[in-house]
């Protein structure tokens, strides 16, 4: 065990499925799952929001369950175990990466299926042909011109006197969250985004899409392809990659 103060600089198999197990048990069982719970049941606020609410359930799950592995309780320790999860990979047997693939996965629909009462029972999974398919529609929508003029309004009407950048850096964050769903996936035209990919065209449509698209969340291609989307989208908004971690830290911590 490190100490107080520190983290951890390597895992092993042990640890690793020990982090996805527990956090699969605080979702099923504990404080998360009840939290989750409380975001289903509420169908007044925006998607937007609830997904919100939903990522910080997940993220402080994990960084509790790190706390007790000797991590810092706070985005470092999270951070500095997803570092020592990548190396740990990179070194392990393709059986090990696939057995830690599946249970990340398997936490995300835990996450999914419960904040938005979900029942993918009967779901048939995407080649990763349809999901890299899938993927490049959204980045190519992502880059659209009337996409990116919507960023560009939504941050023009935030208060300009305002002088905390925090703040700031969080609600061009979640313009661009809400313009990503309301116009990239949800709207924008008719048939929208998330129809023309084959699924309903609303709240619910979307997550599982979300839910689908889990399964190759690791692609290296698809990461190319939303990367290359969000960047235009953070450059829109006058943000950056780094100013996106930096909400996610302030996620972590609420």
């Amino acid at each position: 065990m490190p100490l107080s103060g520190t983290n951890p600089t390597t895992i092993n198999l042990d640890i690793a499925t020990g982090m996805q197990d527990s956090t699969a048990l605080v979702l099923r069982y504990g404080l998360g799952d009840i939290r989750l719970k409380k975001i289903s049941t509420d169908d007044k606020t925006p998607l937007v929001t609830k997904w919100q609410q939903m990522m910080e359930t997940f993220l402080s799950t994990q960084v509790h369950v790190l706390a007790g592995l000797g991590y810092k309780a706070d985005e470092t320790g999270l951070q500095a175990y997803n570092v020592n999860l990548v190396h740990y990979m990179q070194e392990a047997e393709p059986s090990v990466q696939e057995e830690l693939r599946i249970k990340g996965r398997d936490n995300w629909r835990i996450v999914l299926s419960t904040a938005f009462s979900l029942d993918m029972s009967d779901a048939e999974e995407l080649s990763i042909v349809e999901a890299r398919n899938i993927m490049h529609s959204v980045s190519q929508k992502m880059q659209d011109e009337r996409v990116l003029a919507q960023v560009k309004e939504r941050v023009k009407t935030l208060d300009p006197n305002e002088s905390d950048q925090r703040l700031i850096t969080a609600q061009k964050h979640h313009a661009v969250q809400e313009v990503m769903i309301d116009h990239v996936y949800l709207g924008d035209r008719s048939p929208t985004l998330v129809e023309e990919l084959g699924f309903e065209p609303t709240d619910l449509g979307y997550v599982k899409l979300q839910w689908l698209m889990s399964e190759h969340q690791g692609d290296a291609l698809i990461a190319q392809y939303i990367q290359g989307g969000m960047m235009k989208m953070l450059e829109a908004a006058e943000l950056n990659l780094s100013d996106l971690q930096s909400n996610s830290d302030e996620a972590i911590n609420q």
